[in-house]
């Protein structure tokens, strides 16, 4: 008999629409034997739908990076716990970007103390005041002109509706005077608006730059050239945007002008194992602050990771960045694509997290599907589902991707080099919270920045 005869004497309905018939979700597909299961140097990411072995993803492949997309409630925070912890256990670099805050909240309540004793770096506006880490946009940077760069490239970015090639002028050469003269009392971002506005102070600075420097002084001399109303026209977008963001004491304290001792030492820290996180949360530092935050630790990271190309690659460690909501924190001038591409040979794998390619603008969209070699797919709307599904075909379609359910996700893994067939896995359950939440924050209220290697 034929499949059609079969349904009619099995009575299976054939309309459209049946009230009270719940309709088929995603079909369960079984992994491939080739994807290990767990072990040293994995992370677990869940369990398969079909047969139930555990699905685990080699830290090695994840250096080509992961992209997370889902809808809100899917899973997605729940998996991205799962992960950090597992690098953290294994001593791998680590660093966080929440622009929620929740995740590192969860993260705190489940580490040990002695996982995070002289590892741990804590960015967030509800650590005591006066005991915030430093992360200084220019100031120990690897290379200050590429650093300024970065500055510069997100502050267009981030404040582009308020921003021109004029304010990017102002702001460059302020900076470059700046390292140029490094002066103690005009040095970081909070003196920029001084340098800018008073006149005196200005003039008593740039007197001192160098005759060779024909570039600077010739700003200068044109800049002061200008009739007052031009001038203040000149510097108002850059002088606003840092004053408004500059008023919150923990910014002020994290990118302001720290004092040496309080500054992350970042080089150290990916090379030895630590653990930066950075809780930016949205509802209390405002949109563009926690943007411009976690644009600049990105900027701050990747400069560091750069300087790993004067090294052996075998002597490279690896470092995963973990970043939520991405698409607010990939604000950096250059590539994405090209950062993507790179970042693998410098062993810094990336996981990059967020609810919707609407999300995304078209080269952002283009380097992730490009570059993120394991895809791990939540439920997602059936626009995206349709533009996913080619990551996931043939054993996905776009009502599967559509219609996954909470805590289960289409994965298609990278491993052993290979992109393996996609596969139906079911996330684990956040463990058991250990309790030592307090105790880590006042552990590292009185060492805001460790210096690794050294005893706090």
């Amino acid at each position: 008999m034929s499949p059609d005869e079969l349904a009619v004497i099995a009575h299976v309905p054939v309309d459209a629409v049946v009230p009270a018939l719940e309709r088929a979700g995603a079909r369960p597909i079984a992994p491939v034997a080739a994807i290990p299961s767990g072990g040293r140097g994995t992370k677990t990411l869940g369990v398969a739908l079909v047969g139930g072995r555990k699905i685990a993803l080699p830290a090695a492949d994840a250096r080509s990076h992961v992209h997370v997309i889902g809808s809100t409630g899917s899973g997605k925070s729940t998996l991205l716990l799962r992960m950090i912890l597992a690098d953290i256990k294994e001593r791998r670099s680590v660093v966080v970007i929440d622009p929620k805050g929740d995740l590192i909240n969860d993260l705190l309540e489940r580490l040990e103390p002695a996982q995070t004793t002289g590892r741990l770096v804590l960015i967030d506006p509800d650590q005591p005041t006066g005991n915030h880490p430093g992360l200084p946009p220019i100031k120990h940077a690897e290379d200050t002109e590429l650093a300024i760069d970065h500055l510069v490239g997100i502050c267009s970015n981030i404040f582009q509706k308020h921003w021109g090639p004029r304010a990017d002028d102002v702001l460059r050469q302020s900076l470059r005077t700046q390292v140029l003269l490094a002066t103690k009392d005009y040095s970081g971002l909070e003196s920029l608006p001084i340098l800018l506005t008073d006149r005196d102070v200005r003039h008593r600075l740039v007197t001192n730059i160098p005759a060779e420097e024909v570039l600077l002084t010739g700003f200068w001399r044109w800049f002061d050239s200008l009739p007052a109303g031009v001038q203040s026209q000149a510097v108002g977008p850059v002088v606003a945007r840092l004053r408004t963001i500059l008023g919150r004491q923990f910014v002020a304290a994290t990118i302001g002008n720290p004092s040496d001792e309080k500054c992350v030492d970042l080089a150290a820290a990916l090379d030895h194992g630590g653990i930066i996180m950075a809780r930016l949360p949205k509802g209390v530092l405002g949109e563009d602050t926690s943007r411009l935050l976690g644009s600049l630790l990105v900027a701050r990271v990747w400069q560091t990771v750069t300087a790993r190309q004067r090294h052996d690659e075998q002597t490279r460690r690896d470092a995963v960045m973990y970043i939520d909501e991405a698409q607010n924190f990939l604000r950096l001038p250059e590539s994405i694509d090209g950062m993507l591409a790179e970042a693998r040979a410098l062993r810094l794998g990336m996981v990059l997290a967020h609810q919707h390619l609407g999300q995304l603008g078209r080269d952002l969209e283009t380097a992730i599907s490009a570059n993120c070699r394991t895809k791990v797919i939540f439920n997602c709307s059936p626009e995206d589902a349709r533009r996913l599904a080619r990551h996931a075909e043939p054993l996905f379609n776009e009502h599967d991707l559509s219609h996954l359910g909470a805590f289960t996700a289409a994965c298609r893994p990278l491993v052993a080099a290979e992109i393996r067939p996609a596969f139906s896995l079911r996330t684990l359950p956040a463990p058991e919270a250990i309790g030592e939440a307090a105790g880590i924050r006042a552990d590292v209220a009185r060492y805001p920045s460790f210096l690794f290697g050294a005893k706090p």
